[in-house]
């Protein structure tokens, strides 16, 4: 009885709380862009703790922690790396001054490129949000199912669902931010409490940890030195991670850029949250470090993350066992409200506003189209999840959605960032030839998941390829600072000298 009502009424303490607080962080937007973004006067910390919260789903936990344990040190040190995407990305987006009146990266995409980049942009951010949704769901069925026998588990993932969806349409940005930091500050709670008790269960010193998991081929350093194929894989996967998927590139992360209020605080939130996103995957190494050295069942071939994750549920107390399901919840929810709102923002604002025939859009409509929005793309994602057959299954459908928002984004963003303006032409060019170069892998190559850096780089190329190469108006080409960037970055070099000083003291 303990074993499941225990945890049952933890989870259900904390859905109670999440829809408190969502229900009553719910502002009267009278504004679109109140919605989308808010009112420009979150603080730096807030928008640290949302994009983090956003950016931790709960993958973390369900699967890579097993996929930790089976790849050993490859893995690890690819995952070490994504802080320096974030810290690299921190030194280029303080240029986001021009764009900070924007309220989604498709528009920004749009004032440079022209209205069909910004549509494909568009559609790539919801395919995104979409597929990420979709994943999220699955873990969170897979994380209650083992509750069926008291409640089944799709009555609790209905719930939830409809408890995300309530306040992340309802609620806006404002509504989302709240909760993020009720389950940012939650997880993170119950993470660090569980890496103490799975250190705690080893019964060995860290020293004996990392001495007995040091004669494990797979955690050998010196076995990834060899030059071979397998370490031109590594270096693939290391520049993948490190300059894509720490960048926060993708909407739902680079949304929490429109919110702030100055390219300072821009440059200061993503420079924070890599610092922060350094600590916090140092926690998920050790424990799937903690938990390698526990449980057999990591140590063999490699077992399906439904398994390990259900093996390693199974032998936690009930009252651990309700805190590990409450994290996995928190890590899902924060990602899931944070893609269902972009996706809405970015169907009412770039989708449906450039339908033709939509001569005037105003606010009201606007505001009612992103909420349906966000209810419809919340529903659909759940019948997605339920349809597909398992976690892997659903997890290469990720895969490609999110392959698929870097090809077509991430470059003309950066070159953006960087002062580059082009025509719509030269834009869909370099899309084009990104998405061509991401379905040759697909299909031809395959010689790794994480090839997107590949991509990007025939998209960038193909872009300057087709500006160099082809007529162009006089307007586009490279520009230089503007009068704030310029303020800006002798700010920041004062800044800097300043602070070397006080250290230097």
């Amino acid at each position: 009885m303990l074993q499941y009502d225990i945890p049952l009424l933890i989870v259900a303490v904390f859905l109670i709380l999440n829809l408190i607080i969502g229900l009553y962080s719910i502002r009267r937007n009278t504004t679109f862009q109140a919605y989308a973004v808010g009112n420009k006067r979150f603080s730096t910390a807030a928008l640290v703790v949302t994009l983090l919260a956003t950016f931790l789903n709960g993958a973390f936990l369900v699967q890579y922690i097993p996929q930790m344990c089976h790849y050993g040190l490859q893995l690890m040190i690819i995952w070490l790396m994504v802080p320096f995407g974030g810290w690299l990305m921190s030194q280029i987006i303080w240029r986001m001054g021009p764009f900070l009146q924007h309220l989604s990266i498709a528009e920004t995409i749009g004032s440079v490129y022209g209205k069909i980049p910004r549509v494909m942009v568009a559609l790539a951010s919801i395919a995104y949000a979409i597929g990420m949704v979709t994943n999220q769901i699955k873990i969170i069925f897979l994380s209650v199912d083992m509750y069926s026998d008291v409640v089944p588990a799709r009555i609790i993932m209905v719930i939830i669902i409809l408890i995300v969806i309530s306040y992340a349409a309802l609620g806006g940005i404002y509504a989302v931010t709240m909760t993020d930091i009720f389950q940012f500050l939650a997880f993170m709670t119950i993470i660090i409490l569980l890496c103490k008790l799975m250190y705690l269960s080893t019964e060995l010193s860290i020293v004996e940890i990392i001495t007995s998991i040091h004669r494990i081929e797979k955690f050998q350093l010196s076995n990834l030195l060899h030059f071979n194929k397998r370490l031109l894989r590594l270096m693939i996967d290391i520049v993948s991670f490190g300059l894509l998927i720490g960048a926060y590139i993708p909407a739902p992360y680079m949304q929490r850029a429109y919110m702030a209020s100055s390219p300072f605080q821009v440059q200061r939130v993503f420079r924070y949250s890599s610092f922060v996103s350094l600590c916090i995957i140092l926690i998920i190494i050790l424990m799937s470090l903690f938990i390698f050295t526990i449980h057999p069942i990591s140590k063999g071939v490699r077992w399906p993350y439904e398994e390990v994750f259900l093996y390693i549920m199974a032998h936690l107390s009930p009252f651990y066992k309700g805190l590990m399901t409450v994290a996995i919840l928190g890590m899902c929810m924060s990602t899931i409200d944070s893609c269902l709102h972009v996706a809405a923002v970015t169907m009412a604002h770039d989708i449906i506003e450039h339908i033709p025939g939509i001569k005037c859009f105003s606010d009201v409509r606007k505001l009612i189209a992103a909420k349906c929005s966000a209810i419809v793309i919340g529903l659909l994602a759940a019948v997605s999840a339920i349809c597909k057959t398992n976690l892997f299954d659903v997890s290469r459908f990720v895969i490609y959605f999110y392959q698929f928002f870097h090809v077509v984004v991430a470059a003309p963003f950066i070159l953006a960032l960087l002062g580059f303006r082009g025509t719509s032409r030269t834009a869909l060019i370099g899309m084009a030839t990104g998405i061509l170069t991401v379905i040759s892998y697909w299909y031809i190559w395959i010689s790794t998941i994480y090839t997107e850096v590949l991509c990007v780089l025939a998209n960038g190329l193909a872009m300057m390829a087709a500006h160099y190469l082809l007529p162009q108006p006089s307007h586009t080409g490279w520009i230089g600072l503007n009068s704030q960037q310029k303020r800006m970055r002798q700010f920041m070099s004062v800044y800097k000298k300043h602070k070397k000083n006080i250290d230097i003291e």
